[in-house]
């Protein structure tokens, strides 16, 4: 989960001016996403641990460009239904499993390993719980995360998991709504995507 520091220099990215730093958010499954802001452009970078060979390489969002599978990759979708789930398949899409439009977990943790897996099922498990103290399931018409900064946090956090799982070979794209607002997520422009995403992530806080 990204410092909270690092979370309020991704908020200001849009408003900032005249100011260079370079930053980085990493995760415990594997996925870096490097920050650059020089004057008024702001670049980054995402790259992936190559932990399948045990030698700690890693590869940058181009390299995986050209590691897909034969059959169609999946389309996943992340967002959160209380009480139902968080990750859904795209049902319009021809590499979906017949029949199926919500994920399994036992489906997940097979596919991927356990590093991604419990980190996106710790990042459920705080909406769930939030969800539920603000008493959002008794119609309070609370937000789930009252805090601004924890809210930043989590769907920070969300946006993560969701570009790591874009980089995996059997995945065509990923689709992240942590609200009303959504995005999608491709390896081909997700460096851009993933920069306009920061630059205007007030908008996927409401």
């Amino acid at each position: 989960m990204p410092g909270l520091d690092s979370v309020q220099i991704i908020s200001d990215l849009s408003a900032t001016q005249h100011t260079q730093y370079t930053f980085a958010l990493e995760t415990i499954y594997g996925l870096t996403i490097q920050i650059n802001q020089h004057t008024t452009e702001t670049t980054v970078t995402a790259s992936l641990k190559n932990d399948s060979q045990g030698n700690g390489n890693s590869q940058d969002s181009g390299a995986l460009l050209n590691q897909t599978t034969e059959s169609p990759g999946y389309k996943y979708k992340l967002s959160p239904d209380w009480g139902t789930g968080f990750l859904w398949y795209d049902t319009a899409w021809n590499g979906t499993p017949e029949g199926e439009y919500l994920v399994g977990d036992g489906d997940m943790l097979q596919r991927y390993g356990n590093a991604w897996n419990n980190a996106y099922n710790t990042w459920a498990d705080q909406y769930t719980n939030t969800f539920s103290k603000q008493e959002c399931d008794r119609g309070s018409g609370k937000h789930p995360f009252p805090d601004t900064r924890e809210r930043r946090t989590w769907v920070l956090d969300g946006m993560m998991l969701a570009v790591w799982l874009c980089l995996q070979p059997d995945v065509e794209s990923v689709e992240y709504s942590p609200d009303a607002e959504k995005v999608v997520f491709r390896k081909q422009g997700l460096e851009t995507t993933v920069r306009l995403f920061l630059t205007e992530l007030e908008k996927y806080l409401t």
